[in-house]
């Protein structure tokens, strides 16, 4: 593997992207009441949690567990556990639809044979937001209406009680989090791109853009596995043939990045 020295944009890339992240974090940190700690701290939490979640078999929970009790103060760990909770949710919106996105732009101009599984993997991607928008839409809607009914102290009210105390506040964070996430998804595609650039493949950006969207899609079916080890690579190898790059060429992006 001989990539050129413009490989090395990855690394600024992912500062960039990780920060908007953390500031899609902070802003739900923030409405769920947690006394949020400087950007810094919690850019350089996001980076350990990711770093755990390489290594531990957790399914993530080891680094969101991780960023959730030290992101507050003592006492603020379940409404952190709730912003972070939010934030993952977030982050999930996002890359279905950055995918939905990239596979859409593919359908139309690909062989048949390839089309069909690209349909195939749009309609897996709109059943699974849609499932998910609905499952964070319906505490939102009922939340303040069923708050009032329930037993106080009870496990379903603390459940509903942010969705109704700060129900305004918490949408509205969670809106501009979906908006940095997909923003980081853009940047995503374009480490991507320039992986491929420094291999000399000659790609498109529409083309870099299905194969983050195979990833995206690929890693949040096999989220139990630390890192998508395998798995990961590959999605790449797989989607780099269907665009007509040598999956062992595809195979080196997924290992530089």
């Amino acid at each position: 593997m001989h990539a050129r020295p413009v490989a090395l944009l990855c690394i600024p890339l992912f500062f960039i992207w990780n920060e908007l992240a953390t500031i899609g974090w902070r802003a739900l940190l923030r409405a769920s009441g947690v006394t949020v700690p400087p950007l810094r701290r919690l850019a350089l939490l996001r980076i350990e949690a990711q770093a755990v979640n390489q290594i531990v078999p957790a399914a993530g929970l080891a680094g969101e567990g991780l960023r959730a009790v030290r992101a507050g103060r003592p006492g603020e760990l379940a409404a952190a556990s709730f912003a972070t909770l939010l934030d993952n949710v977030a982050g999930t919106i996002s890359g279905l639809v950055f995918a939905l996105v990239a596979l859409g732009l593919h359908v139309l101009s690909m062989r048949a044979g390839v089309r069909d599984e690209l349909r195939t993997m749009m309609l897996t991607t709109v059943a699974a937001l849609l499932l998910l928008v609905l499952a964070v839409a319906l505490p939102f809607q009922l939340g303040h209406k069923l708050v009032p009914r329930l037993t106080p102290g009870g496990r379903a009210r603390r459940l509903l009680e942010p969705f109704a105390d700060r129900r305004l506040s918490i949408r509205r964070a969670l809106r501009d989090a979906v908006a940095l996430r997909f923003c980081e998804r853009i940047l995503s595609c374009a480490e991507v791109y320039v992986f491929f650039v420094a291999l000399r493949a000659p790609v498109s950006v529409a083309d870099a853009a299905l194969i983050t969207a195979v990833f995206i899609v690929v890693s949040f079916t096999v989220f139990f596995l630390p890192g998508q080890l395998g798995a990961a690579e590959a999605a790449v190898a797989m989607s780099s043939s269907l665009i007509g790059v040598p999956a062992a060429l595809g195979l080196s992006v997924a290992l530089l990045r």
